[in-house]
């Protein structure tokens, strides 16, 4: 027993022995001494930590058992430092932005964060990314209201939605202590920003217990290493032994300790102040959810940007948390607490590693194992980082299919499919639609603008075009040249201008515009009057939802009048930029074959294969459809290749396709929508490698230009043969189609054979192709022509079957048989032979197949009279043959109302030979119109002037007291108004008895500069003549923006009518630009009044407002008008702005940038902020509310 105790003993004795020994032996080792110099290193570790640091938790984290403190000093000194320090560093030349980029959490002026495949990343510049907070209001809540009263999710600025007075906005701002800030704070720290990516969306932000715990774990990690280093010297001296400088080992010297215990306070406190200073180099202002509305912020990210070297790709995220973090750079800098950081952190680091140096070695690896243990906390704290739950487009799942991995969806696996139509996609995920699909209303025309029934439901249609067209504002203002400074305007500080929608929908508004003003010089042709400001025009939105429905709603596309008669779109940028992308991007990614539902295709930006339709008829109606395609064929014959096959519609949700003979289907732009599944038609179409999205906008185009003619008579201009035709073809073209297409093709939509597919398709579909007189006339133009008798036959055939068709060619037989008549009588009456047998054979066989006609009869008669004159007679016999009644028919040829009924139809060479006759062209008909009456209102130049040739009487009034001049003059026939005014023996200023109008007051109000110049050139004409409305010339011409006009008439400008409106008024209304500022030269310059009020007390700026018309308020405001008079109902211009359905923003703007007064009460004692709730025009509240915290901070 006693051996094995001392047995016992010795091993024990032998243990701590070799104990001894091994420690002494690693504290001689040289890693033991470099151990301490690991607080030194580890720099990105401390970049990412540093950076990502808000609170004093986080700074307490990084203090306790450091890593990284030379990057630590350094950083503070690149952030906060003097240039003089940063020089000591090797920082001297070192900007701003590159600390910012690396150190800090913040966005500023040179640094922004942009996504990058899965994670953020910081980077100079100013990449595009939009941030928008979607509203929407919980189930039970009824504390909320929508933008203008619609019950829709509202798309609003970040800014917008916190900062401007929104009383029930979807966010509230406090500071990080949860303290409120004033107005000036906020403004500074949030209202420019750049969105905080890293921050919201980078970080899965733990709970804040974990970041409590993360500092108590390090406190006491850091404080259990000093307590152990404690008991090494001052409890276990002799068990902690080091070796000495002879090699014998003893106990710690005590002054190790206390240069231990002061090393590592300082090193922790200066790193402390280090992660501090560079933390409170940001400001971070925290915004809370409100509780009673669903509010997102989202961040939408266009793909294809290249900043730098690298291309970025597209990004829809979203933010639903309660706490929303905004960080901006603070301009505060404090260089007392950096030297003590900087002073603390390094002399603590030598005391501490001398320190550290005389201890027990445990000492030290208690130390470095602290320091390892805090390095992995601290990692774990940054470790979950981007949420995917908040990413739109990889959580995005095809409709209908069971995918078992959400990258099968195709715009995971081909995302350049996305590239451009971010925006498009962000709203139709916000309104649950999955597919958006535009085409014709078949009773689209311009009209006044009416509310659309939905039978209860909400306007979908209309909720997606308002809300894209909003977010089309925010990432560029239409009007903003490109090159332009930018203003610190919340609204004008993103600009994405190089989006192919945005591109395309700027070309798509100039054909617009273009083709507006070329159809509006065809004015006698179009039933009414011209498009007003408040008139619009309608298309159908097709759309499917996320649970499979199928709604279509009749969308309505607003429009305006701006500089003079040229046709503007208030919001057409982003209107038609809405419709395009919404549309393009749907149809980009339909693949039946693929999906059997609605997808997105892995194509590029084509379709498989693009056809363009023209003209589509019934399969069983198939020599209709063969005289529409022959037909078609000399207008577009030489310009593309047309095709022809039999098509069957094949519905795929929405969505037709259209399978020809082969089986493969396709999506057939310009097809009628109408047919139901199954329906075959027989369609002309033409292959194209168009893109989807320009494909979009020439159809959309063409619903344009069918809505403003889908109440003419015809499209005017001059139809003549094609020049450069094929010799064997015969082709037609027209000047008015020939100046669209120019327009098209000059406005960058495409091509001009795609202009000529897009207006001959409308055309067809409209009948409004160019009528057999228009036909004829061009072929009779040039009968010199070396193969002209087979062109006629040619057009001969071509009007016998037009006849048979009369819904084709919109002309009734009548009038197709009066060209016929016209081009038989012009060819007998040539010399050429062949030309002349064609004429009379012509006759002869038109009367064998319609000799019930009366008119073809005329004609027959006619012809009868040339062969006699001829003295040959060689149709006489044959003509005679076909039974015609001589006597009944010359009476009939010189009866009065047959010569009206010529002339109507502008029959010119039944007149023409007819003048070697006895004829009346001065009888009347039941209106009491004369034939020269009738060629004047229907602007026959021609005709009329034949009569005038052939002494028609000039002076003869209508029931209606009009004579010929008065319509010459609505019309705008300056040479016929010249010719009648010349002899002055007319009563000039003869009125009409319907509205008491002059020739003067008809050609002024039309806008007919010249006919205006001849009337005026009579010393007779009353200027100063009244209509029953109390409107002069100058009224007139001033209510229809003619520039041209009003500088003719000299007359008083504070002359009002029985409204007390002047011209300035009346211009005002119309918003028309030149002619207001043309006024106002003239009014200033006599020292006229601009604020004169109406009998509604209403002033020009007042009636500017109310329409809208930003330029004309603009215009007024320069000029000194008065914006805050009242009107009658105690209304100033900014309570009128708001009078439309959603408010003008731009002229609110514009008045409040006048100091209109804001505390002014309507005669209801309404403020202009308790009329805009009232109103629900929660936007331009905001806005008022913003300008009147604005200057109160001013004051």
């Amino acid at each position: 027993m006693q051996r094995r105790v001392i047995f016992t003993l010795f091993v024990i004795n032998c243990r701590v022995v070799q104990g001894q020994l091994e420690w002494n032996d690693f504290t001689n080792n040289f890693a033991t001494d470099l151990a301490p110099l690991i607080t030194l290193f580890g720099e990105q570790v401390t970049k990412q930590f540093l950076s990502e640091s808000l609170t004093i938790w986080d700074n307490i984290i990084f203090a306790m058992a450091p890593l990284g403190l030379l990057t630590a000093v350094v950083s503070v000194i690149r952030v906060c430092g003097s240039a003089s320090l940063r020089a000591f560093i090797g920082r001297a030349q070192e900007g701003p932005g590159v600390a910012e980029i690396e150190l800090l959490s913040c966005t500023s002026e040179t640094t922004a964060e942009i996504y990058n495949e899965g994670g953020i990343a910081r980077v100079f510049g100013e990449p595009q990314i939009l941030e928008v907070v979607v509203v929407k209001p919980k189930a039970n809540s009824n504390n909320f209201e929508y933008d203008g009263g619609n019950d829709g999710p509202r798309i609003t600025m970040l800014w917008d939605a916190i900062f401007q007075g929104v009383e029930k906005a979807a966010y509230h701002q406090t500071s990080s202590s949860g303290v409120p800030l004033n107005i000036d704070e906020i403004e500074r720290v949030s209202r420019y920003h750049r969105p905080n990516l890293s921050l919201n969306a980078g970080i899965v932000r733990l709970p804040k217990s974990v970041t409590y715990l993360a500092a108590a774990i390090g406190i006491a990690l850091q404080s259990g290493v000093l307590v152990f280093a404690a008991l090494t010297v001052y409890v276990y001296p002799d068990s902690f032994v080091t070796a000495g400088f002879g090699g014998e080992d003893r106990p710690a010297e005590t002054y190790t300790f206390a240069l231990t215990l002061v090393g590592t306070v300082f090193v922790t406190f200066g790193l402390f102040l280090c992660a501090f200073l560079i933390e409170q180099s940001s400001t971070e202002v925290r915004f809370r959810r409100n509780n009673t509305v669903e509010g997102k912020i989202y961040w939408i990210q266009p793909g294809g940007q290249k900043i730098g070297d690298q291309v970025f790709g597209s990004y829809i995220g979203s933010f639903s948390g309660p706490e929303y973090i905004v960080s901006t750079k603070s301009p505060h800098r404090n260089e007392n607490f950096l030297w003590i950081a900087v002073t603390c952190s390094m002399l603590g680091f030598v005391a501490q590693f001398v320190g550290l140096r005389g201890m027990h070695a445990s000492v030290t690896l208690a130390q470095i194992g602290a320091t390892l243990v805090m390095a992995i906390i601290r990692a774990m704290l940054r470790t979950k980082r981007l949420d995917k739950s908040g990413d739109v487009i990889s959580s995005l799942a095809v409709p209908g299919l069971d995918l078992d991995s959400p990258n099968q969806h195709p715009l995971i696996k081909d995302p350049k499919l996305l590239h451009g139509h971010e925006l498009d996609l962000f709203t139709m995920q916000v309104h649950g639609i999955t597919g958006v699909f535009v085409s014709a209303d078949p009773e689209s025309h311009f009209q006044r603008a009416m509310q659309i029934e939905t039978g209860g439901k909400r306007n979908v249609g209309k909720l997606l075009l308002d809300a894209r067209s909003r977010l089309a504002e925010y990432t560029g203002l239409p009007g903003v040249s490109r090159g332009r400074k930018k203003t610190l305007d919340p609204l004008e500080t993103f600009f994405w201008d190089d989006l192919k929608v945005r591109d395309t929908a700027h070309k798509l508004q100039s054909a617009i515009e273009a083709t507006f003003d070329i159809i509006s010089k065809t004015r006698p042709l179009i039933t009414g009057s011209l498009p007003r400001e408040e008139d619009d025009w309608s298309f159908n939105l097709t759309t499917t939802d996320e649970q499979g429905g199928v709604n279509t709603w009749k969308v309505n596309f607003q429009h305006g009048k701006g500089a003079s008669t040229a046709y503007k779109v208030p919001r057409g940028p982003q209107q038609l930029e809405s419709v395009l992308g919404l549309w393009a991007l749907t149809l980009t990614g339909f693949d039946a074959e693929q999906y059997h539902a609605f997808s997105f295709s892995l194509r590029n930006s084509r379709t498989r294969d693009s056809l363009r339709a023209v003209y589509a008829t019934e399969v069983d109606g198939q020599e209709e459809g063969k005289f529409a395609q022959a037909l078609l064929s000399r207008w577009v014959k030489g310009r593309f290749n047309l095709q022809h096959e039999e098509m069957t519609r094949k519905n795929r949700g929405y969505l037709s396709k259209w399978s020809g003979r082969q089986g493969a289907e396709h999506h057939v732009f310009g097809m009628p929508v109408s047919p139901a599944d199954g329906h075959t038609l027989r369609v002309s179409f033409v292959h194209t490698d168009n893109s989807v999205l320009q494909m979009c906008s020439q159809d959309i185009f063409m619903l344009f230009l069918r809505s403003l003619l889908q109440t003419a008579r015809g499209i005017g201009g001059k139809t003549t043969i094609r020049k450069g035709a094929n010799e064997d073809d015969l082709g037609f073209e027209n000047s008015t189609v020939e100046e669209i297409a120019e327009s098209f093709e000059k406005a960058q939509l495409g091509s001009k054979e795609d202009a000529y597919l897009c207006i001959f398709t409308v055309l067809m579909d409209l009948r409004l192709i160019p009528g057999p007189s228009d036909i004829v006339s061009a072929v009779l133009d040039d009968l010199s022509v070396q193969d002209i008798h087979r062109r006629l036959s040619e057009v001969e055939d071509l009007l016998l079957s037009a006849i048979k068709y009369p819904g084709i060619i919109g002309a009734q037989e009548e009038a197709t048989l009066t060209a016929l008549g016209e081009l038989y009588i012009a060819s007998a009456k040539e010399l050429n032979s062949d030309i002349s047998r064609f004429g009379f054979e012509g006759l002869i066989k038109t009367l064998g197949l319609y000799g019930s006609s009366r008119i073809i009869h005329q004609y027959a008669w006619i012809g009868l009279q040339i062969d006699i004159q001829t003295g040959t007679s060689v149709y006489k016999g044959r003509i005679m043959k076909t039974g015609l009644n001589i006597k009944a028919l010359h009476e009939l040829m010189s009866s009065p109302q047959n010569i009206i009924k010529m002339t109507k139809s502008n029959s010119y060479r039944l007149l023409k030979y007819l003048e070697q006759t006895t004829l009346d062209i001065n009888g009347q008909d039941e209106l009491g119109m004369t034939a020269l009456s009738w060629a004047a209102r229907t602007g026959n130049y021609k005709v009329a002037k034949w009569l005038l040739n052939n002494n028609a009487m000039t002076e003869i009034q209508d029931v209606d007291m009009r004579t010929p001049l008065s319509y010459a003059a609505e019309s705008g026939l300056h040479k016929i108004v010249k010719a009648l005014v010349e002899p002055k023996t007319l009563n000039i200023n003869a009125p009409s008895v319907k509205g008491q109008k002059t020739a003067l007051m008809f050609a002024a109000e039309n806008g007919h500069a010249l006919s205006v110049r001849h009337l005026l050139q009579n010393v007779e004409v009353d200027v100063r003549a009244v209509d029953k409305d109390g409107n002069n010339a100058l009224l007139l011409a001033a209510a229809g923006g003619h520039v041209g006009v009003i500088g003719q008439l000299k007359l008083d400008y504070a002359t009002a009518n029985k409204q007390l409106r002047t011209a300035l008024h009346l211009a005002s209304v119309g918003g028309f630009e030149r002619a207001v500022d043309k006024l106002l030269i003239g009014i200033v310059g006599s020292g006229g009044n601009i604020d004169a009020a109406d009998d509604d007390g209403h002033t020009a700026l007042h009636l500017a407002a109310k329409g809208g018309h930003e330029k004309v308020v603009r215009l007024l405001l320069i000029q000194g008008a008065g914006c805050n008079i009242k009107n009658h109902n105690g209304q100033t211009a900014l309570f009128l702005s708001l009078q439309s359905g959603s408010g003008y923003e731009r002229v609110v703007r514009l008045l409040l940038s006048n100091n209109c007064d804001l505390s002014l009460r309507t005669n209801e004692g309404k403020t202009i902020i308790e009329e805009a709730e009232e109103k629900g025009l929660l936007r331009l509240r905001d806005m008022v509310l913003d300008e009147q915290n604005k200057r109160r901070l001013a004051m």
